[in-house]
């Protein structure tokens, strides 16, 4: 655990290791409800078995479209007998966190610290956040820890350069990037960025960079995936024709758009765009940075998208649609981007290939 007490005296940074944990997944209209969900798992679950403070995950990628899509869970020492709750490891997470103390209120004032000093240094989030909760006896004094997930975009990078080309290859295409620590100014980080893409483009081709950099996009929810597998599958078990399937499916995501813009298909080709980050922020730019700025997700290049950047770097936000639609057909597909900001384009387009039938 690390406390950047210069500069945010509130704000730490920890790795935490996975753990087993007993959880229910909610959805909830109200944020008032955690706490009722949160009595109801800690009166099913042994004390002696409990061995940590409470917690909610809240989903920020969901079909849910009024309220919460939560997980609410306790660490525990060991499962034990229940048909009422669920039992899973939750996997190591990398967080920065501060410590909310009032009213759930004003919760959101907390929140938006924490974000803010994230992207500040250009720490992209996880599709998700954590509260833990450390005293809700008084609900106008409760103490939360609210966390921001990392998402671990240069482990990711690394992990996926020794996969394609080889850890000798990778530790010169990386050098450097270890002796960042947490608040290293952003753009000494992104100067880095682009002399490593650089390097990248030198020693590989196009198939290489794509199978890098997608691997490095945030993880789109396994759950929604199987759920739009599911209609996909049993559309294609009642027809012949794959394009049904593939539309049927299509229909299905403009009714439960958890993924995000729904793809319009022309012939055999699905094409999808990526809507914008800060929807208000786009709509009241005046400037076409601005609506760039806004549109863009990615918080080491957002702020600096009049630089030229190596356009093959958006190959990583191909890897969103690319897990979604290889894990629908479970097999591998051509990805292309159409559209980016680091082309020109005011948007970020992808066309994903159909397969044969």
């Amino acid at each position: 655990m690390i406390n950047m007490e210069e500069t945010q005296p509130n704000i730490q940074y920890t790795i935490h290791p996975p753990q087993l944990v007993a959880f229910l997944r909610k959805s909830l209209k109200k944020r008032a409800e955690v706490l009722i969900e949160l009595q109801k798992l800690s009166d099913a679950i042994p004390k002696d078995y409990v061995r940590g403070s409470p917690f909610c995950i809240f989903y920020f990628v969901t079909n849910i479209g009024d309220g919460f899509d939560v997980e609410i869970g306790i660490p525990i020492m060991e499962q034990f007998p229940s048909e009422f709750v669920k039992f899973r490891i939750l996997p190591k997470l990398e967080t920065f966190s501060i410590r909310h103390k009032g009213n759930l209120e004003s919760i959101g004032q907390t929140y938006e610290t924490v974000f803010t000093y994230a992207y500040q240094f250009g720490f992209p989030s996880q599709e998700f956040s954590r509260e833990i909760y450390l005293d809700i006896e008084e609900e106008e004094k409760v103490e939360i820890e609210v966390q921001f997930i990392i998402h671990s975009w240069n482990s990711l990078l690394a992990n996926h350069m020794v996969r394609v080309l080889g850890e000798k290859m990778q530790g010169k295409i990386m050098r450097g990037y270890q002796r960042f620590e947490i608040e290293t100014p952003l753009q000494e980080k992104f100067e880095w960025l682009v002399r490593m893409l650089e390097k990248l483009e030198e020693v590989t081709n196009e198939s290489q960079r794509f199978e890098i950099l997608s691997g490095c996009a945030h993880f789109f929810p396994k759950e929604l995936i199987t759920e739009f597998k599911t209609v996909f599958d049993n559309a294609r078990n009642s027809s012949t024709n794959l394009i049904d399937a593939v539309d049927k499916t299509l229909e299905y995501m403009k009714i439960n758009p958890g993924g995000g813009s729904v793809p319009i298909r022309k012939g055999t080709r699905l094409y999808t765009t990526k809507n914008p980050r800060d929807p208000k922020a786009f709509q009241d730019a005046k400037t076409r940075i601005e609506r760039m700025k806004a549109y863009c997700y990615c918080p080491i290049i957002r702020n600096n998208l009049d630089q030229k950047i190596p356009p093959f770097f958006c190959n990583c936000g191909a890897g969103w649609p690319k897990q979604i639609w290889e894990g629908i057909f479970d097999h591998p597909l051509r990805i292309e981007v159409i559209k980016s900001l680091t082309k020109g384009d005011d948007e970020c387009e992808f066309c994903i290939y159909l397969p044969d039938e």
